[in-house]
């Protein structure tokens, strides 16, 4: 009859002296301690596979406490019942990267794909939520309910950027699919585990209220320039980003158009196309007026502070939400102004919704329609443009 043996406790480990040799003392099970001749207490696992005696170790106590090193004990047990030698199972677990190690190999595969600008927002995602919750887990370690349980408080205070992270994790497991790291993606469920929150649209004001925007725009205490991005942003149609890029070279003021280069549009790196914007005389008003302060700068609307870059893609949203002490905050965005365009061009004229829809460089019908529709209808656009300028300067007036 085998000997039984007391098991450990972590007294008992304190009170083990050093000698002068090496001496074990046994948890049971194949566990045991070594005491080292300089005070050192190390983890040892003993287990038998095909035939032969093998030991492992399993770290330094208190590194590694008793609890663990018993857990890590049942693991190999576990192993050895598949046949697995727990001493390969072990060789191969150092090789498989965490979470986060293994979303800076996928970066560098997804970079090429998408624009800087969107490059440095998912990584601020990745290092503000998804690191923080999940990158100290192995690839091959993280579990579906694991994710679920994790993401339940950021869902409840920000659904959209929880869908965005959960989105971002599934991709990143594909990727570990394919390089082999794990044998499913077992992630792919995720999103069904919670209820999609529909997004809401950027707070924007009636065509009709415009007058009463401009007159407090006009009258707020906004630089001269911020006011005409504002106004600039408005003409055009485009989104704030794409404003604030502009630059004097991509002006052709022979055939009024301003053309943005695809890699300044919204939308993936390897899908993204140039939007060209028939020029109204108002838009044109504006340009003029810009020349006096930023003629000589290359960004039209160059940030004050450090004149080679541009402004910030946030400048106008910040002077709205401060126009009339704070009355429009929660009522427009810098975003909005595109919608009150949209508004009154599809409701209050005759032009055809897919010219509106190109004015604003919004894609329409499937992935083949696209692929046939290459025109950008710059001619059948430029009404639609001097339409919009004639409104907006009627209501500047009113």
């Amino acid at each position: 009859m085998a000997k039984q043996v007391a098991p450990l406790t972590d007294t008992k480990i304190k009170s083990f002296k050093p000698e002068e040799k090496e001496y074990r003392k046994s948890d049971g099970y194949g566990l045991f301690l070594l005491v080292k001749p300089n005070g050192t207490k190390l983890w040892r696992y003993m287990y038998s596979f095909n035939g032969e005696r093998l030991k492992i170790s399993l770290g330094s106590y208190p590194a590694t406490t008793l609890k663990q090193a018993r857990e890590k004990r049942l693991e190999f047990e576990g192993l050895l019942q598949r046949g697995i030698n727990p001493k390969n199972y072990k060789k191969q677990a150092l090789k498989v990267p965490t979470v986060q190690e293994f979303t800076d190999e996928w970066l560098t595969f997804w970079k090429p794909t998408v624009k800087e600008s969107t490059l440095k927002k998912e990584v601020w995602r990745l290092h503000k939520h998804l690191f923080p919750m999940f990158g100290h887990y192995r690839i091959d370690q993280l579990e579906l309910y694991i994710v679920v349980q994790e993401l339940e408080t950021l869902y409840k205070s920000s659904p959209e950027t929880a869908f965005k992270v959960m989105r971002k994790l599934v991709q990143i497991f594909d990727y570990a699919q394919i390089k082999g790291l794990i044998k499913f993606n077992n992630l792919t469920p995720l999103t069904k585990a919670f209820i999609k929150v529909k997004a809401k649209n950027q707070p924007t004001i009636k065509p009709d209220e415009l007058p009463h925007f401009l007159h407090c725009l006009e009258n707020s205490n906004s630089r001269a320039e911020t006011k005409l991005l504002i106004m600039w942003q408005l003409l055009t149609m485009v989104r704030p980003r794409e404003a604030v890029t502009a630059e004097w070279q991509e002006i052709d003021f022979k055939n009024s158009v301003w053309l943005i280069p695809a890699e300044k549009m919204k939308g993936r790196k390897d899908r993204a196309r140039s939007h060209s914007v028939p020029l109204s005389k108002q838009a044109l008003n504006i340009l003029e007026e810009m020349h006096r302060h930023n003629g000589r700068r290359q960004y039209i609307f160059a940030s004050v502070r450090s004149p080679l870059n541009p402004m910030n893609s946030a400048t106008a949203n910040k002077a709205i939400k401060d126009i009339n002490n704070g009355y429009f905050k929660g009522i427009l965005t810098a975003h909005g102004l595109r919608s009150i365009a949209s508004t009154y061009l599809h409701n209050q004229t005759d032009f055809e919704p897919h010219l509106i829809e190109a004015c604003l460089s919004h894609v329409t019908g499937n992935e083949v329609q696209r692929a046939y529709n290459r025109g950008d209808y710059l001619e059948q656009r430029r009404p639609i443009m001097d339409k919009w300028g004639e409104y907006v300067e009627a209501c500047r007036k009113a």
